[in-house]
């Protein structure tokens, strides 16, 4: 099978890859990278959420998806720059959004059946 016209490679971003597919099987939260400078951590996590935009953008094409709705495995982890570490958080569902309606908090409900599969 070919790649679709405006497919974005992934082949450069394979420690990315193996760190976040490393922290997804550990499932043990927060992930922490070392590095020896602040500036390769920043580095690093600049090409993290490249890496995502990436798989995002290659979903949204394998899916005729409409441009900005792709999704990927790793939308619910965030990256937090502390110096020259990266601490890298998955959201769960302990963590649930609440709104506020009428000046009242709302918890709402997440659905996290997908999170838990993979």
């Amino acid at each position: 099978m070919s790649r679709p016209k405006n497919y974005r490679s992934l082949s450069g971003y394979p420690d990315v890859q193996a760190v976040l597919d490393t922290a997804m099987r550990k499932n043990t939260w927060p992930v922490e990278l070392h590095f020896d400078e602040s500036s390769k951590a920043f580095h690093w996590r600049h090409r993290a959420n490249s890496y995502r935009v990436a798989l995002r953008y290659n979903e949204e094409i394998k899916q005729d998806l409409v441009s900005g709705t792709g999704t990927c495995r790793f939308d619910d982890l965030t990256f937090r720059l502390r110096g020259s570490t990266i601490e890298i958080h998955r959201h769960s569902e302990s963590t649930a959004p609440l709104m506020i309606i009428d000046g009242e908090e709302v918890e709402v409900e997440l659905d996290t059946s997908i999170i838990d599969e993979l």
